[in-house]
């Protein structure tokens, strides 16, 4: 159509030539706070404002997409924390408005802390299997590939629920 446009673009901040080229203000991530320690099923919650409206809300984990762009107020998602490591990350948000102007907040920082539900790899352990009649003693050994306590018993047959031993 013989048109053009043009755009800009600075930190955190992009406008689109034409029209409104004002971007979105007041982006953050009110939910969770900064430093908090989380797990399991978390909503990320953000808020952002702009005079022509909103187009939406994208959530950002460590800058990359986190879920489906929000498009109604309040803007936040469930993060399922299990699909993230333990360790530390940054949240933020990228707020669009309907000019398709852009806002990203800074970032926060969250400690992912889930339970360890894996069971830990077992190896070299000794003895096996049964022990000879009379035997007074033995040396139990067990190698695994994390910190772990394990049960043991000397009666035959005992559910492992039940072994009153252990050694970690």
């Amino acid at each position: 159509n013989g048109t053009g446009g043009s755009g800009s673009m600075s930190a955190g901040t992009m406008t689109q030539g034409g029209g409104d080229t004002t971007p979105p203000t007041g982006v953050a991530i009110t939910v969770p706070s900064n430093g908090a320690t989380v797990s399991g099923n978390q909503t990320v919650t953000a808020s952002c404002s702009d005079e022509t409206g909103i187009q939406g809300v994208q959530m950002l984990l460590d800058g990359s997409s986190l879920g489906s762009q929000d498009t109604s107020s309040p803007y936040s998602i469930t993060w399922d924390t299990t699909t993230a490591s333990n360790a530390s990350h940054t949240l933020s948000a990228r707020c669009t408005d309907t000019s398709s102007n852009q806002t990203t907040s800074s970032t926060i920082s969250v400690t992912v802390s889930n339970a360890d539900t894996t069971a830990p790899v077992r190896s070299d352990g000794a003895p096996s299997g049964t022990l000879s009649y009379g035997t007074a003693s033995a040396n139990l050994i067990l190698t695994t590939n994390e910190s772990a306590t394990c049960k043991y018993g000397t009666t035959a047959g005992v559910a492992y629920a039940s072994l009153p031993s252990t050694f970690s």
